[in-house]
């Protein structure tokens, strides 16, 4: 797992269909409909979180490992599957 920034988690996570729901302080508070998870995202400046601190988080959003070390191909790869879906080649 590649560590990211705050504020970079919360932009995975809102790929993901997260959307934020209130900011306390330095932490952003994100939901998702049909889920009572809610997710506390710290965000620093651009401050790596700790691997520790992402765990949690990315277990929640049910985000694999595979997302944190290449983001862009992981969000390309699941976009492609549900574009077959959607075209009925899935």
């Amino acid at each position: 797992m590649k560590p990211l920034s705050g504020r970079d988690f919360a932009r995975l996570v809102e790929r993901r269909g997260w959307r934020l729901l209130r900011i306390s302080g330095s932490h952003h508070i994100y939901g998702k409909s049909g889920s009572v998870a809610r997710l506390s995202i710290p965000i620093h400046g651009n401050r790596s979180l700790k691997i520790g601190l992402l765990r949690h988080p990315a277990k929640l959003a049910e985000i694999p490992d595979e997302e944190f070390n290449n983001p862009s191909a992981a969000l390309f790869a699941r976009m492609s599957d549900e574009a077959a879906l959607l075209s009925g080649n899935g």
